[in-house]
């Protein structure tokens, strides 16, 4: 499993536990796979009886019985929540997570989805987390302790109801933030990535590609760079959960969360047997230097934005680089404290973080040709944009060149 591949142990979550609504099939349930291999009682609670069970199933057989429970939830019901806290009830089960994933995935133009396309997402993509929410949180007030999270997405055209509901579950989330501030319970909003994996996505993908007059590889060559298999997305979910206290308020990525976790995923490199040279090591630092200069640049700059932009570039910085500007440069100070004498194992986590720095100051560049309109002004801020694209491309490419 890939929870169990980083510094996170069986133990992490005893004796907690987790509701996972969404947890028959999909991110949801490699979450609630994750979850129960840290040590949570989780609660499946899935509006499907075939694939909840069957995800109870699995799970069992894996990790044991005494890990895992299916309850059928319907999310967008108040009855149906209701009766799920009656059921734990009655079995003592005092909820500490909640997972908020259950979601349903309209797809067509604005124009196009009928309003009971949009009636559902509302349903399921918003009034469910608000209910089960609601259900569970006072008691989580009141012992001083849990942990709520949110799902966000990546974004995009032609899903609009499932996209508008998702951006008002990032809104929710910063919301209860504010209110449960200094209550013990952490709220935070995770977004999981480009998973092509779902059932959701599987049904969804090749409609949006139509609408956007893609075939297939063009749609999936669009995000490559933010792909996660169904399982890395769960694992990161559990992770996350994990590590709550240091998330609340944030919104994060599965990738960071499993970097946090020291759970390197994607294409591992071997650099534990290519001890850096006083020369390497000094070019590299240089370059480790530049990049945490202009980052640590970057935040000062984004913390004195109003409340709004700033949430807007941190939160976007983060989607795109996988990781957050504060992660991104402890990173660096840490994998720095290693090259200094002579060691590189820490630079195979720096690396693809560089290239993905490298795509995220692109980007930067299209903004800022929509806002800056005076000719001088914009010509010296994209030439300041392309210094740092330059500076990370050659952070990345030149630790690529040593694994080789």
């Amino acid at each position: 499993m890939i929870i169990s591949e980083g510094k996170l142990t069986p133990e992490t979550l005893s004796g907690q536990v987790a509701i996972v609504t969404g947890g028959g099939d999909g991110i949801g349930f490699e979450a609630a796979r994750a979850l129960a291999w840290l040590g949570a009682y989780v609660i499946i609670a899935e509006i499907n009886p075939e694939t909840g069970k069957v995800a109870f199933e699995k799970i069992s057989d894996e990790l044991g019985s005494t890990k895992v429970e299916f309850i059928r939830t319907d999310v967008g019901d108040e009855k149906s929540v209701h009766n799920l806290a009656i059921k734990l009830a009655r079995s003592h089960r005092v909820v500490d997570i909640l997972l908020n994933n259950a979601a349903v995935e309209p797809v067509g133009a604005v124009k196009n989805c009928a309003i009971e396309d949009w009636d559902l997402s509302y349903r399921v993509n918003l009034r469910g987390p608000v209910l089960i929410t609601r259900e569970f949180l006072p008691a989580m007030l009141e012992r001083t302790h849990g942990v709520i999270v949110f799902v966000t997405s990546v974004g995009g055209a032609f899903m609009g109801p499932y996209e508008t509901q998702k951006a008002a579950q990032v809104e929710l989330a910063n919301t209860l933030d504010a209110e449960c501030a200094n209550t013990g319970v952490s709220v935070f909003t995770i977004g999981p990535g480009l998973v092509l994996e779902t059932p959701g996505a599987q049904a969804s993908v090749p409609k949006v590609a139509k609408l956007m007059s893609m075939n297939l590889e063009e749609f999936y060559k669009l995000g490559q760079d933010a792909l996660l298999t169904v399982e890395a997305a769960g694992a990161g979910f559990a992770a996350a959960i994990a590590r709550a206290a240091e998330f609340r308020g944030k919104m994060i990525s599965s990738f960071e969360a499993l970097q946090g976790a020291g759970i390197v995923f994607g294409q591992k490199v071997d650099l534990s047997n290519n001890p850096l040279t006083p020369e390497k090591a000094a070019m590299v630092l240089d370059q480790m230097q530049k990049i945490r200069a202009i980052l640590e640049d970057r935040n000062k700059e984004w913390q004195i934005l109003g409340v709004f932009q700033r949430k807007w570039m941190f939160g976007d910085f983060a989607k795109r680089v996988g990781i957050s500007v504060g992660e991104f440069i402890n990173l660096l100070q840490k994998s720095r404290a290693e090259v200094s004498i002579g060691h590189s194992r820490e630079l195979h986590q720096v690396g693809p973080f560089a290239f993905k720095l490298v795509k995220y100051f692109e980007h930067l560049q299209e903004l800022t040709r929509g806002y800056l309109k005076e000719p001088k002004l914009l010509a010296d801020q994209l030439q300041l944009q392309q210094q740092w694209q330059a500076s990370a491309q050659s952070l990345g490419t030149f630790i690529q060149r040593i694994a080789e």
